[in-house]
């Protein structure tokens, strides 16, 4: 059954009111967890497949396009030692992420990423 729900304003019985734009501009429209072995081999939302390119280099695809590659991009590095995420080949429809060791030397590793913008 599908069915649309219209609504200003949410509000909890002891936290409070938030208006509804808040939840649709503020919420992640897409976040991954990749291993340096497999891409997508934990939790996602928005994430279709995963594809391991070669060493620090992944390409990630959405579920339900964005609007904008424009839209904003982030990412952190599942290691103790020093590594540097960086994403590029930014579109509507995926992302690539890529990562480094701390001397930028490209190296498989853990990483999560997470796109803030607007769906298609």
């Amino acid at each position: 059954m599908a069915g649309t729900i219209i609504a200003d304003t949410l509000t909890h019985s002891t936290a409070g009111s938030i208006a509804t734009n808040y939840v649709v501009k503020g919420s992640a429209k897409a976040w991954a967890f990749a291993t340096s072995a497999a891409a997508l081999t934990g939790e996602s939302f928005n994430i279709s497949s995963g594809v391991d390119n070669g060493t620090g280099d992944y390409t990630l695809s959405f579920s339900n396009n964005i609007t904008s590659g424009n839209s904003v991009f982030s990412g952190t590095c599942g290691n103790s030692t020093a590594q540097i995420l960086s994403v590029a080949s930014r579109t509507t429809s995926s992302y690539d992420a890529h990562t480094f060791n701390s001397s930028g030397t490209a190296t498989d590793n853990t990483n999560m990423t997470l796109v803030h913008g607007d769906l298609a």
